[in-house]
């Protein structure tokens, strides 16, 4: 689905929409993400700042008040590469901008770009062979969602909450189980099968120490 919606989406924003799929960032801190705080070669974001738009927008410190480094995959590094080598840019030039430059407005994001690609995608969907058609995406998709499928494919990969916690900047791990404890999966089963592991074993030590070979330094202590 995100593929797909990146595919349609007008090209210069193909970089912002993966970015934030395969991130977890807030939709404000990318709208803040500065190039100079990028490590491409390493596929990392140092975030440490976030726009909020109310009425304007109103630069500040990330939500929790603590900078945090976030990894991307090499692929999606290499997305946000290219559209940087496309443009003219220095350390603290915004990754992200407006169609003429400057900082990107969300609600123009969303308006003129976000939903019409929603749109377009399912239509693309809806083309595909069934047995090739992944699902629709929902018809209310905000672009905040796409950190909620960050979260969501970490976790399908094995993460554990305080990986999730780190890569989205809660700051409590609590918070991220609150939020996503209902997508890690159920440990009760495989847990109970490994406890009958361990007594299996705890059972048959306890055989061998009973009826195992006769200690000699017992034999003689009782023969005296």
């Amino acid at each position: 689905q995100v593929e797909w919606l990146a595919a349609v989406a007008e090209f210069r924003y193909r970089p912002l929409i993966l970015s934030a799929a395969y991130t977890g960032l807030r939709p404000c801190e990318l709208v803040a993400l500065r190039v100079g705080r990028l490590d491409l070669l390493r596929c990392t974001a140092r975030v440490v700042e976030a726009a909020v738009e109310v009425s304007r927008l109103e630069w500040g410190p990330v939500k929790t008040h603590e900078a945090r480094v976030v990894r991307m995959p090499r692929s999606v590094a290499e997305e946000v590469a290219a559209s940087l080598a496309a443009r003219p840019h220095s350390p603290e030039a915004l990754v992200f901008t407006a169609p003429m430059g400057g900082p990107l407005s969300r609600a123009d994001f969303v308006r003129n770009c976000f939903k019409p690609a929603v749109l377009a995608a399912n239509e693309a969907i809806a083309k595909l062979p069934k047995d090739r058609r992944p699902a629709p995406l929902p018809d209310g998709l905000r672009f905040y969602d796409l950190r909620h499928t960050c979260a969501s494919l970490l976790i399908a990969q094995g993460a554990s909450i305080k990986a999730v916690q780190a890569q989205l900047g809660h700051a409590t791990a609590s918070i991220t189980l609150d939020t996503y404890g209902h997508l890690f999966p159920s440990e009760m089963e495989a847990l109970a099968d490994r406890l009958e592991m361990v007594r299996d074993a705890a059972l048959a030590k306890r055989a061998r120490t009973q009826h195992g070979p006769a200690d000699k330094r017992l034999e003689e202590s009782a023969g005296g």
